[in-house]
């Protein structure tokens, strides 16, 4: 047990630092190196860190089979000769390849260094927040939402605009680039993409002003000026991560015959969950259906997603598997009996979904996947990140970024999520003419999963 204790409080910091760490905490540490004239030494400097940054890893690939020195020999001389950045990462690219893992990625540097050219000010205190969230749509980016009476919101902002440029940078060229990628490495790049957006946009502690270039549904240009506003949440200290603000809402989502959806929605999975979650279960589960949305989720501690599943399930039901230094561990969800303050609890029965984007990542695919598996919930949405293996992100010389597993995840299944991810079982991707009706895909495909399947449950008022 205390072997079995220790390897899960390992792997907990491991998967902690997998997604959620790359999202919250890479920095380029040589930026001025990515606007260098590539000659060899940085080529060869480039191909060599990454080589070593494979072979140091706990994924341990010279024990998958994989002769690792003979795989250099082949790529390191053609990187040596690379005289432009697409060659290097050509042949960088075509090393991880060799490894036949889906979780073996370059991404160029462009693609998540979104500059804030025109934020020259020193940065306001506290943690701010624009109320804006936006995600690639139809192959450009868009604003998906707008938060009520936020900066926004004031200036007339709505759903379905085209966001050109951020602070002067440009986003066509950007999504242009990762449109030349192969598919599986341009479904990371993606991810990576929108959530270096979502670090200009939305809740972050450095955000003193945002100059947005957009169009609007007519097609009309604005350049707005948007001075982000405090955000709130609850600031959480997560071992390996910087402080990070972790915000939770539940609301009912109204039906036509009166009823209602209840909706949790929270940033992270962090510690803070434990206490949050059941209260925010309560205040609506007497609903018809309860939906768990992980949109733009990225993962965080897996303890906690253990922990809330013990509030939705009746039977232990394990989310999947872990393994890492030759040793498994299963994670399982287990039912909650009792209250924090010890009085008896009955964990909710009713019809369960989940709610996924291509920024649910790491821990929610998890506890997405697992309860899936095991019947408990519908997924709606798009596909996930397919980044569940723990993995960690690096800036090599150039710039660009490695992405490189360090431990193996399956599902319960025994079937990987890394670079598949989740396929919902209803799809409802958004589109240029949903959000200009003001509609949200995924919630409108919530309502209609809920009026086509008008079951009873066991839950009680």
């Amino acid at each position: 047990m205390l072997l079995a204790f220790r390897m899960m409080t390992g792997m907990s910091r491991i998967l902690l630092a997998s997604s959620l760490a790359v999202l919250l905490a890479t920095a380029p540490a040589v930026k001025a190196r990515q606007t260098a004239k590539l000659d060899s030494q940085l080529a060869t400097e480039t191909f060599d860190a990454a080589w070593r940054l494979v072979d140091e890893s706990p994924y341990a690939v010279r024990q998958r089979g994989i002769d690792w020195d003979a795989v250099a020999l082949r790529h390191r001389p053609l990187a040596a000769r690379a005289r432009s950045m697409s060659a290097l990462r050509q042949q960088i690219q075509a090393m991880l390849d060799e490894i036949g893992e889906s979780h073996f990625n370059l991404i160029p540097g462009d693609a998540v260094d979104i500059a804030d050219s025109s934020e020259q000010t020193p940065p306001l205190s506290g943690y701010r927040d624009s109320g804006l969230v936006a995600g690639v749509v139809e192959g450009e980016l868009a604003v998906l939402r707008v938060a009520e009476g936020s900066p926004a919101a004031a200036q007339g902002i709505l759903p379905g605009w085209r966001i050109e440029r951020i602070n002067g940078s440009a986003m066509a060229p950007r999504l242009a680039e990762i449109a030349t990628l192969e598919p599986r490495a341009r479904r990371t790049a993606l991810m990576y993409f929108e959530s270096a957006i979502a670090s200009q946009l939305e809740t972050r502690a450095q955000a003193r002003k945002l100059v947005l270039t957009l169009r609007d549904a007519q097609n009309h240009p604005h350049t707005l000026e948007i001075v982000p506003a405090p955000a709130a949440g609850e600031l959480v200290d997560i071992p390996l991560l910087p402080p990070a603000l972790f915000q939770l809402q539940q609301q009912r989502l109204a039906l036509p015959d009166g009823g209602c959806v209840g909706l949790i929605r929270f940033n992270l999975w962090a510690p803070a969950l434990s206490q949050a979650f059941p209260k925010a279960l309560a205040e609506v589960r007497e609903c018809r259906a309860i939906a768990i949305d992980l949109r733009d989720n990225p993962g965080g501690v897996i303890g906690t997603a253990m922990g809330v599943g013990g509030y939705l399930v009746t039977t232990a039901t394990p989310l999947g598997y872990f393994s890492a230094g030759g040793t498994t561990a299963r994670l399982p969800a287990l039912p909650r009996r009792v209250t924090d303050d010890g009085k008896p609890f009955a964990p909710y029965e009713g019809k369960l979904a989940i709610l996924l984007n291509g920024r649910s990542a790491s821990t929610s695919e998890v506890f997405a996947s697992g309860m899936q598996q095991a019947g408990r919930a519908t997924i709606i949405g798009t596909p996930s990140a397919g980044m569940a293996l723990p993995s960690l992100m690096n800036t090599l010389p150039n710039g660009d970024r490695l992405l490189y597993a360090v431990a193996d995840l399956t599902a319960p299944n025994g079937q990987r999520l890394e670079g598949i991810g989740i396929t919902p079982d209803i799809p409802a991707p958004n589109t240029f003419a949903t959000l200009h009706a003001g509609h949200d895909a995924t919630l409108e495909a919530l309502r209609q999963w809920l009026q086509a399947t008008p079951t009873l449950t066991k839950e009680k008022p």
